[in-house]
Formats: structure tokens, C-alpha cells, sequence
């Protein structure tokens, strides 16, 4: 049970929660034998039973126990009681000195003074073998009379062959080790990092100088040395740019103090302070001085170009917690934990291997994460079509929040080494820009679908999101992969998203590739049977078989995996099962309420079936979930049109040509509602500018031969009509709706013009071969505006009957 003010482990009671971070919960507690005030910091109890973290949670004593000095908070005692485990130590009364860098930069004299003690309590540490490798803002205290605490030793490692260290209560058995700190575990916090922390590499004391260094520098210049807008952009600064001259940011910096923090600030461990006590006696030196500050980095900002970009690479080595948060005594209390959030967005994931073609594997795991958490109802997440619009974006995370009407966002990295992979990820509160939570994560390429799962349920947990059971269990369940295989698969989605013939041949070969080497890997099939409808929509009409085939062995690999309803739901209404289209579209969105591709086709498929109250409605709920991609907006405009919401419809697109002037398809769908409204001429602009846009497409001449036959322009319309019949003649099945698209679906839209030129009897000829190619567009035919005139006729009737049209 959770622990309350009141209670009494050992010999302490506690008062009054104080604060909480990722290794512990930190309350004031009464120390009734020594009737003294102090901070007990307890072990989380679903941590208790974890060895490894619970060895690190006791080392955390130790390590800090084993050095004595004014600037260092002292360890009273380490005990367990009541199956808790926990730290007795000093109450600090005072400030962080994050709350002190809220208001800006600090008085020289006041930030060289806090600067010197501590150095000093570093210099005593150091001295006794142990380096603090976190050392930040949150982590010092300052007292009313200005007196420094350093606090948190979490992180601290011991030097091997420290004198003092061997003759302390610590032996090397107790040292932690890089073990200890692999796979998810705190190595530090990003923006305070040394070069080495970033690598992986050893550490030293040397290490503690580097962090300190961007702490001092953070007190005078009231920035941080390495900002950038991600923590990748972050962490590859440190690695690889030159500190911005302090003294830009505040002209009275003293040279001398600019030089200090040049040399601690140095890339190269060798350059920097290597005794933390010389450190301090500069700073104590130099307490007073007030002279202005002269250019004293540009040695620093030359040595830095030693350090090659390619390191860029190795970033994903760091463990990131940059939303580890401790708060200390004095501070205001920290809430228990990050308010709920049902609204977020992952945007796409840094490729941090330095090679451009590795690109498809970052974006494979932004993919994933969404696919898993689109899988929980109470959470709104932003589908991957709007999240990859801001790949290599410069929007600050705020912003894209605010475009997207997320509450967070999660951000991360990606690094791929032969079969081993590493990924970081983030999640931010998108009103404040602080991070809520963040880790990192080893594994083996063969558990690449655990690690997607565990990231998402850590990210569902955080944000105190709400699982049913199913859900929990849909989560959890993942299977090894072969890496070849799943190579082959996000190759293959990579080459199914770029739109082209080509491309989707190649997505073919690819997820049968991964078939071929992993036959039970269901999301494979389900990749399969996606490319079969886009070849569909270019003429390749005996993919549906196939597709159903693809469909139907993913789902019986796994029936629990929405994906593959979505696909099947598609196959079957190109074949007409219109009743097993339906039943397979709700079952996916019962399994992936977050989905939506299969939001966007349902919502289609209602409208197409005369339900227009619920497809409107889950049109809405597809554009909430895509808010910046054009072809969902454009997708939502067209449910209004087959609505027969024109005013609507008309509305909606012009508002998204705002926001996507240059998508020539809005254009196109607009023109045709304004025909329908009776606004030729205002159509017929709209469309010739399609054709403009789009270089003269087929998709945007036979809205305009449709417009021009509609206001009565009878001329302008056969001179377009012939044009299209010859494109028709030459190029069968392979260059109409869009950039491509079936002959049937050519077929169909020429039947829109002899419609609107009053030639019947040619429409009803063009319906009838679009029938026998089983054009895709004639899902529509029951509801569409174009072809109304027909209606009556007892042809066009028999075609919906055969079409298996329910009444």
C-alpha cells in the first residue's frame, strides 16, 4: 500500500511528501530517536523486488555516506522496514538552484561563490574515489545563508584504486558498474552530460568538471552551452559544437571566469581541469572580480572541430531521463505524478546511425509506437500520416502540439548496429515543454516487437491513461521476429508509402521476402495485402485474390491484430461483400480504436451505404486523428459530399487549400462540389487551377470536362472528353485517378461526363465495362450526386442489384 503521512517506518515518521523521481519518493520525515528533522527517500514498492535496482538504490547510500564535507548533504542511515526500503539523510533547508536560475542569471559574484564550494565538495569527493556523473540544477541546494548542498550520489561510480575509497565501508564489489546502468537504466541527465557520457565511454573525474562547467555557465549567461530542440539535437551539440562565448550573453562576465569555463567546457577530457581542487582555488581566486568578459573560447570552439560529425551516431549510447525530476526540500511540492493525458502525438523518430539509408528503421519504429497505442480507446493518437510531417521539422515540440491539439508529445531516437538496436524515447507536456518521462532501451533485433510493446505501455502508465484488460493483453502480446524478416518488412513499408507502381512492386517483394523467412509473421501479410489494394487502384485486378488470401493468413496467425480486419475489411468491399466489409472494419476498430485508415474507410463506406449521421461521424473522428495531412482532409470533404452536405463539403475544402495551397486534389473535389451546388463558374476556376497544380492530371480534367458539361459548355467539355477517351485508348489502366489509376476507375468518371451531356445511354455502356473491371469507384455508385440522372432507369438499377447493393 502506498505510504502516508503519519505512518512510521523504523524509528522515522513520516510528516509530508516532498518530492518523487524516478529512483525514489523523498519525504520529510521525524527522526524520533534523534529527534531531528530529515529527508527519507524510499525505494517505489513495485521496485522493491527488482535485485539490480534495489542494489543501485543502496549503492546511491553508500557511495554518498562515504564522503564527509560541508558542501556535500550527509547520509544518516540506509534501513528497511516494512518492506520499504530507504535513505535517511539530511533535510536541506533552502532553494534548488534550478528555482534560483528561474528568475535568470545570477549575480556574477553570487554564481562564482556558489561555484566554488561546489568544486570544493566536488573536489572532496573526487578526492575519495567517487564521481557524481549527475550532476544538475535540481541536484544542488542553496541555503538561506548561501551555503551549497550537493545532493543525489544515484549515479555515483567509485574509482578503482582510490586509497580512500578501499579503506571506506566500500569495497569494489559494491562499485556500480557500466552493467548496472545498461538496458534503461540513468546514466545522467542529457543537457548536463560530458562528450564521454554521451559515448558510453568511461568516466572519470574529469567528467563531473565537464557538467559542472554547463551548470556555472548556466548561472552567468542564463542559458545552457548545448541547447537544441530535441534531446538528439542536444546531445549531439555537446558532442560536436563549440560552446557559444559565454560573454555574448552577458557582457559582464570576467575574462577570467569565461577562461575557467572554456577549459571545463573542453570536448577533449585531456584539456579540461584534471584535479577538481585546482578547479576550486581559480573560483576562489576569483571571487570579486568584476572585469568584462574578452573572447576566451575561440581555442575551445577550434579544438572542437576535431571531433567528427560521425560521432552523431553514438548519441543513442546515453540512457536519456531528462524527465527525471527530483525535488528537494525547500522546493514546492512536486505533484505524485504526470496528469492524465488522453491526447498525444509521436512525432517521427531521429535516425541517429549517421546513415541516411537507415531512415526507413527510424521511421518503422515511429510507425510501430502509433500502430500499439492507437490500440487504446481512452487515447487520442495522432496518426503516422500527420506525425511524419514533421520529420526534420524546426517547429519547436509547443507548436506542433498546438498544430495537432495533442496534450504531449513523444519524441525519440533510433540506432541500429548489425542486430543489436537501441531506441530513446521522450514524452513532453506539450503546454510547457518539460519532459514527463524518458528512457532507453537495449535490445537484440530478434525482440524488436517486445521492445515497441514495452515502450508503448511505459508511455500508456505515465500518462495514467486507462487499459481495459483487452487491452492490456493486446499490448503484452508480441512474438520474437527474425531480423531478416523484419528487415525485409519495414523496407517494405517504407517503399508501400512513396505511391508509385514502382515503388509498390518493390514493397511486394519485399514483404514476401519476410514471409519467406518468418511465414507466422502476421503483420507481413497484413503489409502484403495493403500494396495488393494500392496495385488494385492501378489496374492489376487479380490481386484480389491475393489480397484476400494475404488478409486471411494474417488473421490466422493473429485474430486480435486490427490491422488485418482493416485490410480484409477493403479487399472484401472491393469484391462487394459489402457485409463482410462492414463486420471487418468495426472489429478493427474495436482492436485499434486509434486507427485511422480504418476510421477514414468506414466512414466512406457508411455514407456509401446511406448511413450518413454515423459516417459524418466517424469522419470526424478520422480527421481528429490526421489533423495536418491533406489527404485526410481532402477524405473528409468527400464523405460530406456523398452526404449531400455540399455548403459543407464546399466550406471544408476551402479551408484546407489554406492550409495545403499547393495539393491540387482539394481543388479537384472542391470544383466538383461547387458543380453540384450550381456554382459553375466558380468551379470550373477551381479546376483549371487543378490542372494547373497538377500539370494537367486526368484525375483534375475529368472533374473539368465534368464542369464544363454541367454549366451547359457543351463544346469545352467534348474538346476535354476526347482528349480523355484517347489518354484511354493508348494508356489502359495505369495513369488516371491522381497520378495513377485502374481503367475502371477511367471508366467510371467518363461516365460522369455522358451523364452531364444528357447521353444516357453511353453512361449506362461505360457503367457496364467499369462493372466487368470491377472498377474500385463503384463502391459509390447507390449514393453518387454525378450520376442521379440515371437513377430511374431500370439498367442502372439491375447494376445495383448485381453489385449486391443492400435496399
Amino acid at each position: 500500500m502506498p505510504l502516508e503521512p503519519g505512518q512510521t517506518l523504523s524509528h522515522y515518521h513520516l510528516v509530508e511528501k516532498i518530492g518523487q523521481g524516478g529512483m525514489g519518493v523523498v519525504w520529510k520525515a521525524r527522526d524520533e530517536k534523534l529527534r531531528r528533522d530529515v529527508a527519507l527517500k524510499v525505494l517505489p514498492p513495485d521496485l522493491v523486488q527488482d535485485p539490480e535496482r534495489r542494489r543501485r538504490f543502496l549503492h546511491e547510500a553508500r557511495a554518498a555516506a562515504a564522503v564527509n564535507h560541508a558542501n556535500i548533504a550527509t547520509i544518516h542511515d540506509v534501513d528497511e522496514a516494512d518492506g520499504q526500503v530507504f535513505i535517511a539523510m539530511e533535510f536541506v533547508e533552502g532553494k534548488s538552484l534550478r528555482v534560483l536560475l528561474a528568475g535568470g542569471p545570477l549575480p556574477i559574484p553570487e554564481a562564482i561563490g556558489i561555484g566554488a564550494q561546489i568544486s570544493q565538495g566536488l573536489a572532496r569527493a573526487h578526492k575519495a574515489g567517487v564521481v557524481h556523473r549527475d550532476l544538475k540544477p535540481e541536484n544542488i541546494i542553496i541555503g538561506p545563508e548561501k551555503e551549497v548542498k550537493i545532493l543525489d550520489f544515484g549515479l555515483a561510480k567509485l574509482l578503482e584504486g582510490q586509497a580512500e575509497a578501499s579503506s571506506s565501508n566500500l569495497t569494489q564489489a559494491e562499485t556500480l558498474t557500466e552493467e548496472m546502468t545498461r538496458e534503461g537504466r540513468i546514466l545522467g541527465t542529457p543537457a548536463y552530460m560530458s562528450p564521454e557520457q554521451v559515448r558510453g565511454d568511461p568516466v572519470d573525474t574529469r567528467s563531473d568538471v565537464f557538467s559542472f562547467g554547463g551548470m556555472l555557465y548556466e548561472m552567468v549567461a542564463g542559458r545552457r552551452p548545448f541547447q537544441g530542440r530535441t534531446q538528439a539535437d542536444t546531445l549531439a551539440a555537446i558532442l560536436n559544437q563549440p560552446a557559444i562565448p559565454p560573454s555574448q550573453s552577458n557582457p559582464e562576465i570576467p575574462a577570467r571566469l569565461e577562461q575557467i569555463l572554456a577549459r571545463c567546457l573542453e570536448k577533449d577530457p585531456l584539456e579540461r581541469y584534471r584535479d577538481t581542487e585546482d578547479l576550486a582555488v581559480d573560483l576562489r581566486k576569483l571571487r570579486g572580480t568584476t572585469e568584462p568578459g574578452v573572447p576566451a573560447f575561440r581555442a575551445a570552439q577550434r579544438r572542437a572541430t576535431r571531433w567528427p560529425l560521425a560521432l552523431l551516431g553514438l548519441v543513442a549510447i546515453v540512457v536519456i531521463i531528462s524527465g527525471y525530476l527530483r525535488f528537494r526540500p525547500g522546493q514546492p511540492e512536486a505533484p505524485s505524478g504526470t496528469a492524465a493525458i488522453d491526447s498525444l502525438a509521436v512525432i517521427p523518430f531521429v535516425n541517429l546511425s549517421g546513415d541516411s539509408e537507415q531512415d526507413y528503421f527510424a521511421d518503422g519504429m515511429t510507425e510501430a509506437l502509433i500502430m500499439n497505442l492507437s490500440k487504446i480507446e481512452a487515447l487520442t493518437i495522432i496518426s503516422r500520416t500527420s506525425a511524419m510531417q514533421y520529420k526534420n521539422t524546426d517547429k519547436s515540440l509547443p507548436l506542433i502540439a498546438q498544430e495537432l491539439g495533442v496534450e504531449a508529445i513523444v519524441e525519440g531516437s533510433v540506432l541500429l548496429v548489425n542486430e543489436e538496436v537501441r531506441v530513446t524515447a521522450q514524452l513532453v507536456d506539450a503546454s510547457t515543454d518539460r519532459p514527463l518521462w524518458a528512457d532507453s532501451y537495449d535490445r537484440d533485433l530478434r525482440n524488436i516487437l517486445v521492445l515497441q510493446s514495452e515502450v508503448a505501455q511505459a508511455i500508456a502508465q505515465e500518462i495514467q491513461v486507462t487499459l481495459t484488460p483487452l487491452e492490456q493483453a493486446r499490448l503484452a502480446s508480441t512474438r520474437e521476429v527474425d531480423p531478416a524478416a523484419y528487415e525485409a518488412y519495414i523496407r517494405g513499408r517504407h517503399f508501400a508509402e512513396m505511391g508509385t507502381e514502382e515503388a509498390f512492386g518493390k514493397a511486394v517483394d519485399y514483404f514476401k521476402e519476410a514471409i519467406a523467412i518468418d511465414p507466422d509473421y502476421a503483420l507481413a501479410h497484413v503489409g502484403l495485402t495493403g500494396v495488393y489494394v494500392k496495385l488494385w487502384g492501378f489496374g492489376f485486378r487479380q490481386t484480389l485474390p491475393e489480397m484476400l488470401e494475404s488478409a486471411n493468413q494474417a488473421l490466422e496467425i493473429d485474430d486480435q491484430l486490427g490491422a488485418a480486419y482493416a485490410a480484409r475489411g477493403i479487399a472484401r468491399k472491393l469484391n462487394w461483400d459489402w457485409a463482410g466489409a462492414e463486420a471487418d472494419l468495426k472489429r478493427a476498430l474495436d482492436l485499434s480504436p486509434g486507427h485511422v485508415t480504418s476510421h477514414a474507410r468506414y466512414a466512406k463506406f457508411l455514407v456509401a451505404m446511406g448511413h450518413d449521421a454515423e459516417g459524418l461521424a466517424e469522419s470526424e473522428r478520422a480527421r481528429e486523428l490526421d489533423p495536418v495531412s491533406p489527404g485526410s482532409n481532402v477524405s473528409a470533404g468527400e464523405t460530406m459530399y456523398l452526404a449531400r452536405r455540399y455548403n459543407e463539403a464546399s466550406e471544408h475544402y476551402r479551408r484546407t487549400a489554406e492550409l495545403f495551397p499547393d495539393y491540387f486534389d482539394t481543388y479537384v473535389h472542391l470544383g466538383e462540389t461547387l458543380s453540384e451546388e450550381g456554382r459553375h463558374e466558380e468551379a470550373i476556376r477551381e479546376l483549371q487551377r487543378a490542372m494547373t497544380l497538377s500539370g494537367g492530371s486526368r484525375h483534375a480534367a475529368e472533374a473539368l470536362g465534368w464542369a464544363y458539361a454541367k454549366a451547359g459548355k457543351r463544346g469545352k467539355a467534348l474538346e476535354v472528353l476526347v482528349g480523355l477517351e484517347v489518354d484511354l485508348e493508348t494508356q489502359p489502366g495505369r495513369s488516371g485517378r491522381g497520378s495513377n489509376a485502374g481503367e475502371g476507375d477511367k471508366l467510371y468518371k467518363l461516365a460522369w461526363i455522358y451523364v452531364a451531356l444528357d447521353e444516357k445511354e453511353r453512361a449506362l455502356e461505360l457503367l457496364e465495362q467499369a462493372h466487368a473491371q470491377h472498377a474500385s469507384e463503384l463502391y459509390r455508385l447507390k449514393v453518387e450526386p454525378a450520376l442521379d440522372d440515371l437513377r430511374a432507369d431500370p439498367r442502372f438499377q439491375d447494376l445495383l442489384r448485381r453489385m449486391n447493393f443492400p435496399e
